[in-house]
């Protein structure tokens, strides 16, 4: 992979992950009860969806123009473009270093309300259930950044997305250069 290539794919997933973290937050400000401090149950059930739900969004959307523009101009150059695998693992990995990297600041020298009330609902709901969780558990559950407690689901919408965003990049590439051309 040429190094202009990775260093374009590494630009567009800080500004992937820059894009998502800024809606997630948002939107999750938004979910918390004032009264509270903690997330609304109406909500709570949306809350593990979310995430991916926007991880998926951004990465399939923004994605698709790294992706159109190289293969698009492999063709126009009669060159073979990078394998798709390779540009659904250095997006896939990029996304997730810069996800986690960006999330871990915010909450270290911002705000690490999120995590703590996810922790702090997910307890209350555990006990409302009937199940009593160990404060030492919902404590380190509430130390680690929002996107790391929910890194499974993140991981997985992360590569959803990227071959979203891979499968439109291709549609999209070769009709524009048969027009150009």
């Amino acid at each position: 992979m040429k190094k202009d290539l990775l260093f374009t794919l590494l630009t567009w997933t800080l500004l992937a992950s820059l894009v998502y973290l800024s809606l997630l937050y948002m939107v999750f400000y938004n979910w918390m009860d004032p009264d509270t401090g903690l997330f609304r149950d109406d909500r709570m059930i949306l809350l593990p969806v979310v995430p991916g739900l926007l991880m998926l969004v951004t990465a399939g959307i923004l994605y698709a123009f790294p992706i159109s523009q190289h293969r698009a101009d492999a063709f126009r150059n009669h060159l073979a473009p990078t394998k798709g695998i390779w540009l659904v693992l250095v997006l896939s990995a990029g996304t997730l270093l810069c996800c986690f990297t960006l999330d871990l600041l915010y909450c270290q020298l911002i705000d690490a309300s999120i995590p703590q009330t996810y922790a702090e609902t997910v307890a209350r709901m555990s006990a409302n259930a009937g199940r009593i969780p160990d404060d030492s558990v919902v404590n380190s559950f509430a130390q680690l950044p929002f996107f790391a407690q929910n890194i499974f689901m993140n991981g997985v919408t992360i590569i959803l997305g990227s071959l979203l965003a891979l499968m439109v990049g291709r549609s999209i590439a070769k009709p524009l250069v048969a027009r150009l051309t």
